[in-house]
């Protein structure tokens, strides 16, 4: 998670000169290893905003349950 970490953060200068017409959002969790607790917080979150991303990506394989 930490190279993943790295490595979008030293693509936000791409994304910035990219103009994208849509905004990209980085999200980061937490206590994966221990149960994916901030998975779930962070699904419970968006859905309490009323947020539905039009996708998402992983950094870690989904050995959530």
């Amino acid at each position: 998670m930490k190279g993943f970490i790295g490595a979008a953060l030293t693509a936000i200068p791409e994304f910035q000169a990219a103009r994208l017409s849509e905004p990209i959002h980085l999200v980061l969790s937490y206590d994966e290893e221990v149960g994916c607790h901030g998975g779930r917080q962070l699904v419970d979150d968006l859905a309490e905003l009323g947020l539905t991303p039009a996708c998402a990506s992983s950094a870690n394989p989904p050995a959530c349950g």
